[in-house]
């Protein structure tokens, strides 16, 4: 019997700070638009120090994914890592990121590490891509032995972030705990990189336990290309029943795996049971995208969770990834998304 938790998410916990500037500031701090980068805390320090009035909120893929789902409606979990003070108790970055967590109904389980909470500074000009700027810091002394086997054990669903698979002992308990109780896992690539280097791990998981996997359509073509060869680029004159014949073939065997490409401003493509399954959306002029493909995934996985159909769960995806194209991060009219909530998944239905 599943308990109280539909939905538990394992990821980094960070703190994103977001700042949409007009100036060349990305170039000033020595960081190039377009890219992602890896840094120390104390590069991370002189980074946060020269935005200008960023918007704070906690992120991380697989937090965001509970956040959101928790907004509309449904009963969330986040499994993470936050710092601490040298003088005792939760540092500033983690007493916000629980803040935000707790003020959307997440139920948040937080180990404390002696290294400062992890962040994320997102730069964005308002012509242009985002430089990132990423500091894991404490979020990568989650380990094996901190996940809650009782919360995988009651729930639904287990969100795993792609960026943790690179940790083997954390992402195999997870996926140990999630077979054993028949937990579904929900898996989102997360980059190209994480795609490529992880493919052959994605196709294994998929072949032995209930799989929703989210790709975008980079890291889609760089998982068929690397699980399955081919061509070395995709053509965009094709359709995607044919540039992804392979994540197609991946699920005639059943109802799992099923994997969902997001395709921006196209809408998104699902493939299950052997079939296609197409969610136009409408267009928008985002203000900022950090995190719209997680509020994607936090769409779907509502309804889904909700046992709504694949197309309206992927049409509610697109809905809540226009919401967080609106504002900087993912910090959204929690009201509004409560409203949405009530109005497409009530209860009992």
């Amino acid at each position: 019997m599943r308990g109280t938790r539909e939905l538990v998410a394992v990821g980094n916990a960070l703190v994103d700070l977001v700042a949409v500037v007009d100036e060349d500031i990305p170039s000033a701090l020595g960081l190039t638009p377009g890219t992602a980068i890896h840094v120390d805390y104390q590069r991370f320090s002189e980074i946060a120090v020269a935005l200008p009035s960023p918007s704070a909120s906690a992120g991380g893929g697989a937090a965001n994914v509970a956040k959101i789902s928790a907004l509309l409606g449904v009963e969330s979990a986040f499994i993470g890592c936050v710092g601490s003070r040298a003088k005792g108790g939760s540092d500033r970055f983690a007493r916000q990121f629980e803040a935000d967590l707790r003020r959307a109904g997440v139920a948040a389980h937080l180990i404390r590490s002696a290294s400062p909470t992890g962040a994320c500074a997102v730069i964005r000009r308002r012509d242009g891509p985002a430089a990132i700027a990423a500091c894991p810091s404490a979020a990568l002394d989650l380990q094996a032995e901190h996940l809650d086997e009782t919360l995988i054990k009651e729930a639904k669903v287990l969100v795993v972030d792609g960026f943790i698979l690179p940790r083997k002992a954390l992402v195999d308990r997870a996926f140990e705990l999630a077979d054993r109780y028949g937990t579904v896992v929900a898996l989102d690539a997360g980059s190209s990189s994480v795609a490529a280097e992880y493919a052959l791990t994605i196709l294994a998981l998929a072949e032995r336990q209930p799989l929703i996997l989210f790709l975008n359509e980079a890291e889609a073509w760089t998982l068929a290309r690397a699980a399955f060869g081919g061509k070395d680029s995709a053509d965009d004159g094709e359709e995607d029943g044919d540039r992804f014949r392979d994540l197609l073939r991946m699920t005639e065997a059943g109802p799992f795996p099923v994997v969902v490409v997001k395709r921006g401003h196209r809408g998104a493509v699902v493939f299950a049971g052997g079939a296609t399954h197409e969610a136009p959306t409408l267009s928008a002029v985002p203000y900022d995208d950090t995190g719209a493909g997680d509020a994607f995934a936090a769409g779907f996985l509502a309804a889904w969770i909700r046992d709504r159909p694949l197309s309206e769960c992927a049409g509610l995806g697109n809905r809540i990834a226009r919401e967080t194209l609106a504002v900087p991060g993912t910090r959204l009219d929690e009201k509004r998304l409560r409203r949405i909530g009530g109005a497409r998944l009530p209860r009992g239905k």
